[in-house]
């Protein structure tokens, strides 16, 4: 019928970071990581360990500036908190709160997602794991609800994969919905473990998936809800000579970041 304005469903939309000066967005963060080794002999476990921590930050994003190529933002962490079975891990906890809590960081943010920090970095950050996953892109062109793209995750860092892991996440995007007239879109991600391109074979042993889904508010401009869940595993070869077997690591990772001011 002429004059009827197309579903939600059926249009070509922008999903893009674009956040208003002046707007300050209030979120947490919360993480858990679940690591178990084991210690084989002739492929059979003969020791093994389980080790959980915690994670939630609490943090602030504050819009700087915009223009037509992105935004300017400080990202402030207000407080975190950490826990851990491991008392190792646990001893550390204290130092890194206090390091953390008030820190601030500088980023420019592209319209696709894109980050770069503005200020010059004064040393190594006390937490590997300080922001939340997120897209390394969103679609450069108007996508509608059934619309694929592609795009790159972080390894978690730490943990036994370090160096060994030097590869990506390579993650299929798509989006499933949109809601309330076409203000939320509701995007899921699968992905898996690629290995660098030069063929290191101690990243080969490396193997990983992600899966999670994203709310993006398009009125405001930014993701104010993700959950992601990474699987990890690594196998390390023994030393014979020590009298080492080799050992194998599960690392599951499950995040999840909000927005608390819902708008």
């Amino acid at each position: 019928m002429a004059g009827v304005a197309p579903r939600a469903s059926a249009q070509r939309v922008r999903l893009e970071y674009r956040p208003h000066a002046g707007d300050t967005l209030r979120l947490v963060l919360d993480q858990r990581t679940e690591l178990r080794a084991r210690r084989l002999q002739h492929d059979t476990a003969v020791a093994s360990s389980n080790t959980t921590s915690t994670l939630r930050i609490y943090s602030r994003v504050i819009v700087q500036s915009t223009d037509s190529m992105g935004a300017d933002v400080a990202s402030v962490t207000d407080s975190v908190a950490l826990g851990s079975n491991d008392r190792h891990q646990a001893a550390l906890s204290a130092q890194i709160q206090r390091a953390l809590a008030g820190h601030t960081l500088r980023l420019r943010m592209a319209r696709d997602g894109s980050t770069r920090p503005l200020d010059s970095p004064t040393g190594a950050s006390p937490l590997p794991v300080t922001a939340p996953l997120s897209p390394s892109t969103l679609p450069r062109g108007p996508v509608r609800v059934g619309d694929r793209w592609h795009g790159v995750l972080p390894v978690p860092p730490g943990g036994p994969f370090g160096p060994s892991a030097d590869g990506a996440l390579a993650a299929t995007y798509r989006l499933d919905s949109l809601a309330s007239g076409g203000r939320v879109a509701w995007i899921s991600v699968r992905g898996v473990f690629v290995p660098p391109a030069n063929g290191d074979t101690a990243a080969s042993r490396v193997t990983g998936s992600v899966q999670g889904t994203l709310r993006l508010d398009r009125r405001r401009g930014w993701l104010t809800d993700s959950r992601f869940t990474i699987a990890m595993r690594s196998r390390v070869p023994g030393d014979s000579a020590a009298a080492i077997g080799p050992m194998e690591f599960d690392m599951r990772i499950s995040q999840h970041l909000y927005a608390m001011d819902k708008r």
